[in-house]
């Protein structure tokens, strides 16, 4: 089931930067990665698909056009993380997660459940009564996370959850965890994940889509492994990768 669409796609930034598509889709139940060198465009279509970015084309939202969804009905079914929040307030960390109660029709004492779920699925609930502005950048990117989870949490149909490099600034062993927690919500709960990822073994790895986007362009789309190849990193990346497989068959990138 096709939960996102793109058609015709044409946009242009201050500078000249222009990003084009002729159609692209992300789909229910899929983690789909966005990958790519810095400045392909990759956080820009991020922008297209929540409507921030003025663009020529169609963006469908299970199939209806993007600005025809009522704002809180679409809020409810698509959410970005970006790659930074600006936050200076001294709100409480279950405060800023409380934000994404917005779009949603919950009593006092169901919110407050909603709340403690989602952060501890981002493993953020330990922080919840800490000042936000005194937390780690890690611990802010969980914190935020577990907003947009929120959001989601009463969505009628599939919901997308954009991720703009949720990673970057995670310790290791949570970048495995919220990309863990990623493919879960896919598979159990039928989310469209679309993740911009810098680390291709994380596309490798837990994506089961990847597009290749270069200088405003979709160059591929397809499984990980057809998209993500040495011919494919040294072209784009010029960097000459040694793949090889580890003990559960996954491919990863020297």
């Amino acid at each position: 089931m096709s939960v996102l669409t793109i058609q015709n796609l044409a946009a242009t930034l201050r500078g000249g930067f222009c990003l084009t598509m002729d159609r692209w889709q992300a789909d229910a139940g899929q983690l789909h990665a966005l990958v790519g060198c810095n400045g392909a465009g990759k956080s820009t279509l991020l922008r297209v698909i929540t409507g921030e970015l003025a663009v020529t084309g169609t963006v469908q939202l299970h199939g209806r056009e993007l600005y025809d969804w009522p704002g809180d009905e679409r809020a409810r079914h698509l959410a970005l993380l970006p790659q930074s929040s600006e936050l200076n307030f001294a709100f409480k960390a279950r405060e800023v997660v409380a934000l994404g109660l917005t779009p949603l029709t919950l009593g006092w004492r169901e919110a407050q459940r909603e709340i403690r779920r989602v952060m501890s699925l981002t493993d953020c609930l330990e922080l919840a009564d800490r000042p936000y502005p005194r937390l780690s950048g890690g611990q802010q990117q969980r914190v935020h996370l577990a907003r947009v989870l929120l959001q989601l949490s009463q969505a009628e149909h599939p919901p997308a959850l954009l991720l703009d490099e949720p990673t970057s600034a995670q310790d290791l062993g949570q970048q495995h965890r919220i990309l863990s927690l990623a493919q879960a919500l896919c598979a159990e709960q039928d989310y469209a994940v679309i993740a911009v990822l810098h680390d291709l073994n994380h596309a490798l790895r837990y994506a089961d889509c990847v597009s290749l986007m270069d200088q405003g362009r979709l160059i591929d789309i397809d499984e990980p492994g057809t998209v993500i190849t040495p011919e494919s990193i040294a072209h784009y990346w010029q960097y000459q990768a040694r793949v090889a497989t580890d003990q559960d068959g996954i491919r990863i990138i020297a």
